[in-house]
């Protein structure tokens, strides 16, 4: 069984119509919300989104209120969706990730928190998905041996490949 572990960086193309967009729908579609993790530094990336979005007037007032809502129902406040939270042990230990594949703190963040959520679920047979769109991100989880997809680079067959239900 595979998690689908979000990105904000793909996440985001839930609620804002971007390249990429058509892809993560289907997602939100085929895995049940409790198959689904965020990292909760994730959500405040989301909404971050959302807000520049709508300053910049890319988004209107009433798209912007719409996608928040959405947002705000599916994952910042749904029970199913877990948000995966990262202590200070956590933090400490991504670190590494900062040189290692020069990404920056919130990415190598993610990258700690799924490879730790797929040290768990591996014993049971579960995998992890990272599903983002930060190619710097994506480099280090292959890299790491993470399973990935990148939803501006389909086809969807890539994402039917590496899901497992």
């Amino acid at each position: 069984m595979t998690t689908v572990y979000f990105d904000a960086s793909a996440l985001s193309k839930r609620y804002v119509r971007e390249r990429g967009s058509a892809e993560v729908d289907p997602i939100f579609a085929r895995v049940p919300p409790h198959r689904m993790r965020v990292p909760a530094v994730g959500t405040g990336e989301v909404v971050s989104v959302l807000v520049r979005r709508r300053n910049a007037r890319t988004l209107s007032p009433a798209a912007y209120t719409v996608a928040q809502a959405q947002f705000r129902a599916e994952i910042l406040f749904g029970p199913a969706v877990v948000k995966t939270p990262a202590d200070e042990a956590v933090v400490d230990r991504s670190v590494a990730f900062n040189e290692q594949y020069s990404v920056n703190a919130t990415d190598a963040l993610i990258l700690r928190t799924a490879l730790d959520l797929k040290a768990v679920l591996a014993p049971a047979g579960g995998d992890v998905l990272l599903v983002a769109s930060d190619r710097q991100l994506l480099t280090a989880a292959t890299a790491e041996g993470l399973p990935t997809f990148d939803p501006e680079r389909p086809p969807a067959a890539d994402f039917d490949a590496a899901f497992t239900a």
